[in-house]
C-alpha cells in the first residue's frame, strides 16, 4: 500500500472541520500528520513535527487509507493489543532495580544491546509511565 495521499476537495473540507473541531491531542496529530502528507511532506519530516516515529506516522497513514477519517480517529481498538516490551518486563525491573539512578538513554541503550530492541525514547518513557515504573 502506498503511503501517498491526495483528499478530494470534500475530504479536504471534512479535515478541515475535523481538525477545527478535535478535542484530542492525539486525534488532532493524526489529522494534522494527514494534511502534511496530502501537502507532500515526507514522512520522516511529519515524524519529526509531530514527535513520533515514521512508523507511527505510516501507521496512521495506513488507518487512514483502510478506513478514512473514522478509522483514523478511533482511538480505542478491539483486541488487545500487545506491546513488544511486554515479554522483557522482568528484565526492565530487574535492570531498574540494579540502576536506581540509572536514565531512560541507559535503559533504551541496555534495551538495544542485551535485547536487540530499538524502542524511540519517547515511546519508551510513556510506556513505562503508564506501568509506574518511571517518574
Amino acid at each position: 500500500m502506498k503511503s501517498r495521499i491526495r483528499l478530494t476537495l470534500s475530504q479536504k473540507y471534512e479535515l478541515a472541520d475535523r481538525l477545527r473541531l478535535a478535542e484530542n491531542k492525539k486525534v488532532s496529530k493524526r489529522l494534522l500528520a494527514i494534511s502534511l502528507r496530502h501537502y507532500g511532506y515526507k514522512i520522516a519530516d511529519i515524524a519529526k513535527i509531530q514527535d513520533v516515529s515514521e512508523r507511527t506516522v505510516r501507521s496512521w497513514i495506513r488507518l487512514f487509507q483502510e478506513g478514512g477519517f473514522d478509522k483514523l480517529t478511533q482511538l480505542r481498538y478491539d483486541g488487545d493489543r500487545h506491546s513488544r516490551l511486554q515479554p522483557y518486563l522482568g528484565h526492565i525491573r530487574r535492570w531498574k532495580h540494579a540502576h536506581p539512578q540509572g536514565s531512560l538513554l541507559e535503559l533504551q541503550q541496555y534495551l538495544k544491546e542485551e535485547h536487540g530492541l530499538e524502542v524511540e525514547y519517547s515511546w519508551l518513557y510513556r510506556w513505562l509511565r503508564k506501568r509506574g515504573l518511571w517518574g
